[in-house]
């Protein structure tokens, strides 16, 4: 093991920000693994020192085996307004979402907007409000009943026995939920089996696929949404609790229509094995060996 005495004063939970040109020059020193010190020093998410040891902007991707860097062309109009977030902690999804909506101008002022949609009628949006009623809002919630309007609202999706974590919402209203690893994630997930969409975030291709194979669903779409639903050629329904039958294209044919089976008897002659056969017969014996023989 390695025993590490520092004189740093920052707070550990900061990362390393720019003194990780320091881990990584001790690591050389030392001939030990600069990942390995951090883990055990700071907890650090390995990113400074991704940084520490490339001269260009990375791509940094931190994976439960291994860290993927790869040198890469980064001057993005938005770059002066980047933030970073310390990978090793739960991420607070709440507070980067809500960063994200104040800097977007589509949502503001969206009650005057004419492409925002309204509630289709007061029933419905007498629903939402009473769900919204029992639930901590972090963002948004703006209504009017006047017009059945609500604004893009965000809901702390912690509490799974609140009514709006057990409905189909139907609503401009999204529960945020974080998670801090993959075992955390399966827990969250196997509380909502086969929704009817399912949607996944992830530049990580196997975390997609992973969770494509694992859990059941009526539709996908990864780093998208809708798009699988506005495919003609892709069948649109849910499973079990989330619908029954598919519909779109040749499904559409299928589900909307009812096959209706039927045969047609020749009276001619009829079988007499169809009925009770004496146990005596030579007919009994000779099927009783046949089936037997097809048993085995």
């Amino acid at each position: 093991g390695l025993n590490i005495l520092t004189n740093l004063e920052f707070k550990r939970n900061w990362g390393l920000g720019s003194s990780s040109t320091l881990i990584n020059n001790i690591s050389n020193w030392l001939n030990v693994n600069p990942y390995e010190l951090l883990k055990i020093t700071f907890q650090g998410s390995g990113y400074d020192i991704g940084v520490a040891n490339s001269k260009k902007p990375i791509f940094f991707q931190k994976t439960d085996d291994f860290n993927k860097i790869i040198q890469t062309k980064f001057s993005p109009p938005f770059r002066d307004n980047l933030f970073f977030i310390h990978l090793n902690k739960k991420v607070n999804s709440q507070k980067e979402v809500i960063k994200f909506l104040n800097h977007k101008n589509e949502f503001k002022d969206v009650e005057n907007s004419e492409n925002y949609s309204r509630i289709i009628n007061k029933k419905h949006f007498s629903r939402l409000i009473k769900l919204l009623e029992k639930d901590k809002i972090i963002y948004g919630g703006k209504n009017n009943p006047n017009s059945n309007f609500i604004e893009p609202t965000l809901i702390d999706g912690s509490n799974f026995n609140s009514s709006l974590m057990k409905e189909e919402i139907f609503g401009p209203i999204l529960p945020v939920v974080s998670y801090s690893n993959k075992n955390e994630l399966k827990k969250i997930l196997d509380n909502y089996k086969d929704p009817l969409a399912f949607y996944i975030f992830s530049n990580d291709k196997k975390f997609s696929n992973d969770l494509i194979k694992r859990y059941s669903f009526g539709g996908a779409a990864v780093n998208d949404t809708i798009s699988q639903i506005v495919n003609h050629r892709l069948p649109f329904g849910g499973i079990r609790n989330s619908g029954l039958g598919s519909y779109h294209g040749k499904q559409s044919f299928k589900i909307f229509s009812f096959y209706k089976p039927y045969i047609v008897k020749s009276n001619i002659f009829d079988l007499n094995a169809k009925y009770k056969i004496d146990s005596s017969s030579v007919l009994y014996k000779l099927l009783k060996r046949v089936v037997k023989k097809i048993s085995l």
